[in-house]
């Protein structure tokens, strides 16, 4: 059950609007999980300061169960997302952070 939040200052009508369709398809495909299992959440209009300013800026929080465990496997998923966030916010890469998070599974499930 991957869950993703978006927190960026952009305001929503700057955003493409299929961004959280775009991020739930990037890690249902990058991560191996069923597309109907993935949540995704945009936050916009967060105040925000990075990299000394507060130009636009978004941070991506993805946060699932097994799939962070192997380090050598992350690397290889940052490029995807971030080509997404880019094309969708015009933001650039270094104003945009990603954070891979694991879950343990006792923490999180989806209800019945």
């Amino acid at each position: 059950m991957p869950i993703c939040l978006l927190y960026t200052n952009l305001k929503r009508s700057d955003i493409d609007v299929n961004l959280e369709e775009n991020v739930a398809r990037c890690i249902s495909e990058t991560l191996n999980r069923p597309f109907e299992h993935v949540f995704v959440t945009l936050i916009a209009e967060t105040p925000s300061f990075c990299a000394g300013s507060r130009e636009p800026s978004m941070v991506c929080q993805v946060q699932s169960k097994e799939v962070f465990e192997d380090p050598s496997k992350i690397s290889g998923y940052y490029p995807k997302f971030f080509e997404i966030l880019k094309q969708a916010t015009n933001i650039p890469g270094n104003r945009i952070v990603l954070s891979f998070q694991h879950v343990p599974d006792a923490y999180a499930d989806i209800g019945q």
